[in-house]
């Protein structure tokens, strides 16, 4: 079971791939999951596979989505190498932003600091005048 994280990084739904034979044999021969799989080939490149070089329209679903399953598998390997070096690209700027945040967060503690003891300074003053 393969927990899928939707763009917020919450938990959008569960996958799990576990009965995917039992499926494959219950739903091969459905028109419409063969109608869109078989469209998908289509779009494919490189996939030589059809259905009539199987011994059912199970076999061919199976081997058509592990096919898309490699696919997707390496557009996704390829998009975290990506990712990766933007990470290590804008690493530099990142910490300098850091730093500059920090530098911010000083300057403002400080004058925090100041406007607590002119505030104090003001009520001791009032009270004096009292």
């Amino acid at each position: 079971e393969e927990q899928v994280k939707a763009a917020n990084g919450e938990d959008e739904f569960d996958l799990d791939f576990s009965t995917i034979e039992e499926d494959l044999q219950q739903f091969g021969r459905d028109e419409l999951i063969l109608s869109v799989l078989n469209a998908m080939d289509s779009n494919s490149v490189g996939d030589e596979s059809t259905e009539s070089q199987h011994s059912s329209p199970g076999e061919a679903l199976s081997l058509k989505m592990q096919g898309h399953i490699q696919r997707i598998e390496a557009d996704l390997r390829r998009v975290e190498r990506d990712s990766i070096a933007d990470y290590v690209k804008e690493g530099e700027s990142l910490a300098a932003l850091h730093f500059r945040l920090r530098g911010s967060d000083e300057v403002l503690s400080g004058i925090q600091k100041m406007l607590t003891t002119f505030q104090s300074d003001l009520g001791q003053v009032s009270r004096e005048i009292v």
